[in-house]
């Protein structure tokens, strides 16, 4: 048991060491300065995933990955509310102000927000169960 929650405090601290490392590469040095904007938005949301697949092999845990369904009986509530919905705003206000439609953008926004929440609320939700609430 408590070999168990040993593992698993070590697989959050490396999520998220890798996470936050990642993170502040993308956003705060110039590695990613000369990338396209696309590029720079993966590299930005990618920590948390790569966090999740590093901790995953050294501590050999199975990770069950989310469903965009979640929880709810049926897919249209939660992808309305957490993906169409928001994709419209973001479609419509760039419409409107810059008379553009960015098809690209929009899918770098449902893919940015899939890569940080495989690891902000699937894995690490999932490793902080087993763990005694402070």
């Amino acid at each position: 048991m408590k070999n168990n929650k040993l593992k698993t405090a070590g697989a959050i601290i490396v999520f998220y060491v890798i996470a936050i490392i990642v993170r502040y590469l993308a956003t705060k040095t110039k590695l990613f300065s000369e990338a396209n904007i696309y590029l720079r938005m993966i590299a930005e949301g990618i920590g948390p995933t790569l966090g999740v697949i590093v901790a995953c092999l050294i501590f050999r845990l199975k990770f069950s990955p989310m469903t965009l369904k979640g929880n709810y009986k049926s897919f249209v509530f939660p992808s309305l509310v957490y993906w169409i919905v928001p994709i419209l705003i973001i479609a419509l206000f760039t419409l409107i102000t810059k008379r553009t439609f960015p098809v690209f953008y929009v899918f770098m926004i449902f893919l940015y927000g899939l890569l940080e929440e495989i690891g902000w609320r699937g894995f690490l939700q999932q490793q902080l169960q087993g763990l005694p609430k402070i």
